[in-house]
């Protein structure tokens, strides 16, 4: 009598045991491929758009109503002054265009009541809600934020810029701010490191990441893991540098020629392309954390 042996059916543990590469590149496709598809059913190219429409609103609000709060504290012209070293930083594209606009706003207008730095914070929150709301979409299962809650978000989100503001242009501000309470104080030490290249070139990056892991591990309104907002943020923000080296070089190569197709609108067109690409690495790096945090559930 022939007795067959029975096959047993190989378990996932098994395979995963088997062949961990074949395993950990499986899981690296699954998440990626979850990724654009939460990307693509959320509009996540229309929401960048919208992003980069309301930033271009918004900006200038946003910059107003950092002079208008910074000047509480040192005075007008060393805020205005801080915001344009600073700028460059934070929008690396069409920077003589902003500057420039930005020196006229300056020179045109006056002393910005409360009631006038309340609109002009309003004004500037339409980018931060739209970011929010599109960051939040990409956890299906997410509870949407509320009215309020979205606003609470984006008046979080300017105070941590204009924080950022103050300690990227610490050196100066110190200065000001000492002189200004009749403080004589050596800072040439502290001057001297907020200055270096970790404090100008890295320190950048470093916080870059964790503006990233802040939208992704906290704006959801649901539990996130946090490797994977971490590993999101870290790929997010090298993904954004490398791109804005790439678009910077394309446009000093003089391959772009957005002044023949579109006249003096070329400027503003540049920096619209620079905010949609922008937008669109922050919304797929929300996307990548998602799928991270539904494939490495336990």
């Amino acid at each position: 009598m022939n007795t067959q042996m029975e096959k047993q059916p190989v378990t996932r543990k098994q395979k995963h045991d088997r062949h961990p590469v074949d395993g950990y590149f499986a899981k690296v496709f699954r998440v990626i491929r979850g990724a654009l598809m939460t990307f693509t059913i959320a509009k996540g190219a229309e929401a960048s758009a919208s992003i980069a429409y309301y930033t271009l609103f918004s900006l200038f609000p946003l910059l107003l109503t950092f002079v208008a709060v910074g000047s509480f504290f040192v005075d007008q012209s060393v805020v205005e002054q801080e915001l344009i070293i600073f700028l460059p930083n934070v929008i690396p594209v069409s920077q003589d265009f902003i500057l420039a606009n930005i020196k006229q706003i300056f020179d045109l207008r006056g002393t910005v009541s409360i009631l006038a730095l309340l609109g002009l914070v309003w004004s500037s929150m339409a980018v931060f809600s739209t970011l929010i709301r599109n960051i939040n979409a990409a956890w299906p299962d997410a509870a949407p934020h509320s009215f309020i809650r979205m606003r609470l978000w984006s008046l979080a989100i300017i105070s941590a810029m204009a924080l950022l503001l103050i300690i990227s242009s610490f050196s100066l501000t110190f200065k000001n701010v000492a002189a200004n309470f009749g403080l004589a104080i050596d800072y040439s030490q502290v001057g001297a490191f907020f200055s270096s290249t970790f404090f100008t070139k890295i320190f950048p990056n470093l916080i870059r990441a964790a503006i990233f892991f802040s939208l992704y591990y906290w704006v959801p309104q649901i539990n996130v893991k946090k490797m994977a907002a971490l590993t999101g943020a870290v790929v997010a923000a090298f993904v954004w540098q490398l791109i804005t080296y790439l678009f910077n070089a394309y446009l000093g190569s003089g391959l772009a020629q957005y002044e023949i197709v579109y006249g003096s609108l070329g400027k503003i067109v540049a920096l619209l392309a620079w905010i949609y690409f922008s937008g669109w690495i922050i919304l797929f790096g929300a996307h990548l954390t998602s799928s991270m945090d539904r494939h490495t559930q336990n």
